[in-house]
């Protein structure tokens, strides 16, 4: 699942991700969220590893990698 799919089914903001992230010790931006969302860059390791976390495995790093074979 895209991270978007992700918010918008768990009806959250992209700030809502930024204070989940905030209360886990981690910093990141709304502006780098934005980024994550529109495939126009990818977390890193960190980052990954707290998104899959908080999505209960929903969002997975392969989410992030448009390949098929």
């Amino acid at each position: 699942m895209k991270l978007k799919e992700w918010l918008d089914e768990q009806q959250l903001k992209q700030v809502d991700l930024v204070e989940l992230f905030a209360t886990n010790g981690n910093e990141v931006t709304q502006g780098c969220i934005n980024k994550w969302v529109n495939n126009e860059r990818i977390p890193r390791k960190y980052e990954m590893q707290l998104i899959t976390t908080l999505t209960n495995c929903k969002v997975t790093p392969n989410d992030f990698y448009d390949i098929s074979c």
